[in-house]
């Protein structure tokens, strides 16, 4: 790359291979998909729990978990 007046630029910057941009998705994906399977388990187990008892607090922790549930799905842009 020429410059008009002759300088040099420092690119002090360094591009990132496919395989390890590939690996750093992998894991971000793995992460996130472990976190979903966390928030689903809590789903269930509140939903079981509101189901035996009929206590309204598990009803209010079940809508909650299920906002929680929903905007990480958002987050992970599997809804585009």
């Amino acid at each position: 790359m020429h410059h008009t007046k002759h300088y040099q630029p420092v690119f002090d910057f360094t591009l990132q291979t496919r395989r390890s941009y590939y690996q750093t998705v992998r894991l971000k994906e793995s992460l996130n998909s472990a976190l979903q399977g966390a928030v689903g388990i809590f789903f269930v187990y509140t939903l079981l729990s509101w189901l035996v008892t009929r206590y309204r607090l598990y009803l209010w922790l079940l809508v909650f978990v299920t906002g929680v549930g929903l905007y990480a799905i958002k987050l992970c842009r599997l809804f585009h």
